[in-house]
């Protein structure tokens, strides 16, 4: 592959690195891996198909589908997290809406986070495994404890997304948390 995703998200996991050369990662991942029209994050490009080097297992599966080119849910939410950490909020929210389940074509629970989302053609945005818990895990940790910091700092485009959020949070957990999350994100 020629970019993976989460080598250049967690490049601004690492205090000690240029930030510029993190920014030009983060540009070049949010260019060339998310597919904004379909509400993808491919976790690299391009999908190996045939190659002369053995990358293992990760070639079993077809172009475009699951670890092979797919969204790797995992990887989209890290990429989430670095712009949050780069201060790149509106790229940020964009990612984490778009990671909420959607479309006709997701062929799957609509309130579980997938683990993976297909992007081949033909299979575009239909979800992979579900109920797979890692991935719901930093989804709400990325949310509840970087993208709430955003608000605390004013930053508007994070009053909004919360909003979002604790809707989707409340609908979905709504007989554990439903109560706690009735108030706006804009009256904290």
């Amino acid at each position: 592959c020629r970019i993976d995703s989460v080598a250049q998200s967690w490049a601004a996991l690492y205090e000690f690195v240029d930030k510029s050369r993190v920014d030009t990662a983060l540009d070049t991942a949010l260019v060339r891996l998310y597919d904004r029209e379909h509400g993808l994050i491919k976790l690299f490009d391009p999908p190996f198909h045939s190659s002369a080097r053995d990358p293992g297992y990760i070639m079993s599966y077809g172009s475009g589908f699951r670890e092979n080119g797919g969204q790797y849910t995992h990887a989209a939410v890290w990429l989430a997290l670095a712009c949050l950490i780069r201060g790149r909020s509106g790229d940020a929210v964009s990612i984490l809406s778009d990671l909420i389940p959607h479309g006709e074509d997701y062929l799957a629970e609509p309130f579980v986070l997938p683990a993976d989302v297909y992007t081949a053609p033909g299979h575009t945005g239909e979800a992979g495994w579900t109920w797979y818990t890692g991935s719901a895990g930093w989804y709400f940790r990325v949310v509840t404890e970087e993208l709430y910091a955003e608000l605390f700092r004013g930053v508007d485009e994070a009053a909004d997304a919360c909003d979002l959020f604790l809707a989707v949070i409340s609908g979905v957990y709504r007989s554990l948390v439903h109560d706690v999350f009735q108030i706006s994100a804009r009256e904290i």
